[in-house]
């Protein structure tokens, strides 16, 4: 075995253990997570459009777009943090204060392609936005589809509290630069795959409901 298997040495067995032994509070917000980030995307898109000036927009564009622009200023980011960023970039297009010169670029090729776009002829669309993404945004376009088809299968978003969950401890800055990779991120995607089949949940609810978890209750639990 390899020393970067070594260092991804998790179990789908933790994220089962990890979301059955959650709250049936946690449960819901998991359920609900990528519906509520849709809708969170949506109210970007529009505040975007109202910026843009663009005369007639139509609400899953703007879905779209607001999905894309979360998604390039998620890296390194708490959700929270992301949607204030997202937010201030719509209100003036301008680089919000923190976030760096490619996933500020990246936002704003996205808004360019979408003022730019003919809603009937030359609209912005998915694949448009997983170009600006980049082919190896292993978290951030999984990320953007999740956002926009919470009930597709499109990949499993894995950010750090997923990596510490698959792995059930914090995870190192070595691990994260692992799963960052292809090869990592497809190893804790799968084991994300196997427990949601084994417990018949939708992969999105099982990776959002024990992300909830995690971040309120695991996330400085160091396995020893």
């Amino acid at each position: 075995m390899t020393r970067k298997r070594r260092l991804l040495r998790g179990s789908y067995n933790n994220i089962m253990e990890i979301f059955q032994n959650s709250s049936v509070e946690t449960k819901i917000a998991g359920e609900d997570w990528y519906y509520d980030a849709n809708t969170v995307a949506c109210n970007i898109g529009a505040l975007i459009s109202k910026t843009a000036d663009i005369n007639k927009p139509h609400y899953k564009i703007e879905t779209l777009v607001g999905a894309g622009v979360l998604s390039a200023f998620s890296p390194q980011t708490s959700w929270d943090r992301n949607i204030t960023l997202a937010n201030i970039f719509a209100m003036d297009l301008f680089q919000p204060k923190g976030t760096t010169a490619v996933t500020y670029n990246k936002a704003t090729m996205i808004v360019e392609k979408y003022i730019r776009g003919d809603y009937e002829e030359n609209p912005i669309t998915e694949n448009d936005v997983l170009d600006i993404l980049g082919q190896e945004s292993y978290k951030t376009k999984p990320f953007f589809m999740n956002i926009l088809h919470p009930e597709g299968d499109y990949g499993v978003t894995i950010d750090r509290h997923a990596l510490g969950v698959y792995l059930r401890q914090r995870p190192t800055t070595l691990q994260l630069s692992r799963v960052a990779g292809r090869i990592g991120n497809t190893q804790v995607q799968n084991s994300y795959k196997q427990a949601s089949k084994l417990l018949g949940v939708h992969h999105n609810i099982v990776q959002a409901t024990t992300w909830v978890e995690w971040r309120n209750n695991w996330s400085d639990y160091v396995k020893v």
